[in-house]
């Protein structure tokens, strides 16, 4: 009977509680999907190890080792084992050598209601007793009307409990996403005041306390049909270059170098680009190979099919700056602009986000 009622009320809240977290297998964050499976079977595990091999932990316990005087080599069994205990009765007694009556049946929430057994006899605590001797009763408590049976104090806690729970969903779907970062504290609370002056009381921190920005330019799409999103560092992608793209134009050479202007300049309205306040980036920290390879040649770039012999030759002298050029079977295919963002590493989603959409103003 215990066995049967447990097996079905685990598995409603297990069920119910593994299919809420599979339901994260849809997220398209790796980690998070990963962990709602691994979640799930370990509840979906637990649920069968309950109906399986906990009983039958609990049977060798009870039957072999509860009221042994020693378990293993020098351990003393709990003393609280050792103790003959009081269980409660699910059988009539009969006077037939102390073996149950031939009536024996289990309890029902009829029988359950009027039968008491005296809880002084067992061992309970206080909170057992509670529900012994009150609670259990209170349940099962049944009156007769109209010529019908209900349990009045059983139906007045499920309508309430109904209410409260209509209630709650009600103003569960009127939740919506938070929009701002959540606050501890206000923004004039001493707390606050003294972690500002502590960590952002100065006018700049570490060059190496900020994002790092890169702009790639002469890349189409990246193809990611053999990537897979459980091996995330293997199969990345592949690279679509844009056969378009041309520096040994004097108008792509123009745009390329306005570029590295416009960027310098860029204004930023957030108030986490405080590293050059009001700035996108700072402006020293712009790499524009373009800018030392026009110095390199009197200000006058080379153009045509002399271009990139040119570049390649000054590359040999600079090889520092390969990094931000790339050439593909012997062909420029694209180059790259490396810069130091005015926002610190480390700050929330909702802050990057909002820089980030500022960029992208910016590049549009």
């Amino acid at each position: 009977f215990t066995y049967r009622r447990t097996s079905q009320a685990v598995f409603n809240t297990s069920f119910t509680t593994a299919i809420a977290f599979f339901g994260t297998a849809v997220s398209p964050v790796m980690p998070v999907a990963a962990f709602g499976i691994f979640a799930a079977l370990c509840i979906l595990m637990c649920y069968f190890l309950m109906c399986s091999w906990w009983p039958a932990a609990i049977l060798v316990w009870e039957i072999y080792l509860c009221r042994a005087k020693c378990i293993g080599c020098c351990c003393p069994a709990i003393p609280a084992c050792a103790v003959h205990r009081s269980v409660l009765p699910l059988f009539e007694p009969s006077s037939d050598a102390g073996h149950p009556a031939e009536d024996k049946q289990m309890p029902n929430s009829k029988n359950m209601a009027v039968a008491h057994v005296d809880s002084s006899s067992m061992k309970l605590g206080r909170v057992e007793r509670l529900f012994h001797d009150y609670y259990a009763f209170m349940i099962t408590y049944e009156i007769s009307r109209f010529g019908c049976r209900f349990k009045p104090i059983a139906l007045i806690l499920v309508f309430s409990l109904g209410l409260i729970g209509c209630f709650l969903a009600s103003r569960a779907v009127l939740l919506t996403p938070p929009t701002e970062q959540e606050q501890w504290f206000p923004s004039d609370h001493m707390v606050t005041g003294w972690a500002d002056k502590m960590s952002r009381d100065f006018l700049v921190g570490p060059e190496d306390a900020y994002v790092i920005g890169k702009l790639w330019l002469g890349l189409s799409e990246l193809k990611r049909t053999q990537y897979d999103n459980w091996k995330p560092s293997t199969n990345r992608g592949k690279v679509i270059f844009d056969e378009n793209f041309d520096l040994s134009q004097t108008a792509a050479q123009d745009a390329l170098l306005q570029l590295c202007a416009d960027l310098r300049a860029a204004k930023c309205s957030s108030s986490s680009c405080n590293r050059v306040p009001g700035m996108l980036i700072d402006p020293v920290t712009l790499k524009c190979f373009l800018e030392p390879f026009k110095a390199a040649y009197n200000g006058t770039l080379p153009t045509g099919t002399s271009f990139e012999p040119s570049l390649k030759s000054w590359l040999a002298a600079q090889p520092k700056m390969g990094r931000y050029i790339g050439f593909v079977g012997g062909k420029l295919r694209f180059v790259s602009l490396e810069f130091g963002m005015t926002i610190l590493l480390r700050r929330p989603p909702a802050v990057i986000r909002e820089v980030y959409n500022i960029f992208e103003r910016f590049l549009d």
